[in-house]
């Protein structure tokens, strides 16, 4: 989760670290059935490529790697019904 706080730090938008205060406990909950090593190894990959868009001070690349990532996650909660 050390990833997803640095993330919402750096945008200093108060109102979107409320939400993921708020989000944080379904993500740990929801983490817990998703433990797979593939899920795992794709989470990785998709936060190591949201990084390296960021240290390249290149938002749109950061905003199309963010999306990926989330669509992912999204269709492995609606796979395992979380």
């Amino acid at each position: 989760m050390n990833f997803h706080s640095a993330i919402i730090d750096c945008l200093k938008a108060p109102i979107i670290s409320s939400m993921y205060e708020s989000f944080i406990n379904w993500l740990i909950k929801a983490r817990s059935k998703l433990s797979t090593s593939e899920l795992r190894e794709q989470s990785y990959e998709h936060h190591y490529r949201i990084v390296n868009a960021l240290a390249q001070h290149n938002p749109d690349l950061a905003e199309s790697e963010m999306r990926a990532h989330l669509s992912y996650v999204d269709a492995q909660v609606k796979r395992l019904n979380i």
